[in-house]
């Protein structure tokens, strides 16, 4: 399907309902805007700082399932109660944890 019509075909709802239509996007554009290279850096520092006291997180097999989701629930409810971002962050490295953990 041609680009043009692939442009019509996502906004033509968008013009029925009178809704801002999208504007011509490709997959570069979407991979730059995507993403924070803030929270990916800050990611980053802490799991660095983390395979400095605990070891890499790949070794950390001790860690189960119960740990890191319990983690992640418990940063999610701080992030409730406080809005400290710094939870999100946290969360995002203990689900990568889980992610990586060897089954």
């Amino acid at each position: 399907m041609g680009h043009e019509l692939r442009f019509y075909l996502d906004n033509l709802w968008r013009w029925k309902c009178d809704v801002p239509e999208m504007e011509p996007r490709n997959i570069y554009d979407a991979y730059k805007s995507e993403w924070s290279i803030e929270f990916e850096q800050m990611m980053r520092n802490r799991l660095a700082m983390g395979a400095l006291h605990y070891g890499p997180m790949q070794k950390q097999d001790h860690k189960a399932a119960d740990f890191n989701t319990d983690q992640i629930r418990r940063r999610l409810s701080r992030y409730l109660e406080d809005g400290d971002r710094e939870h999100l962050v946290d969360i995002a490295n203990f689900a990568l944890c889980e992610f990586v953990r060897e089954k």
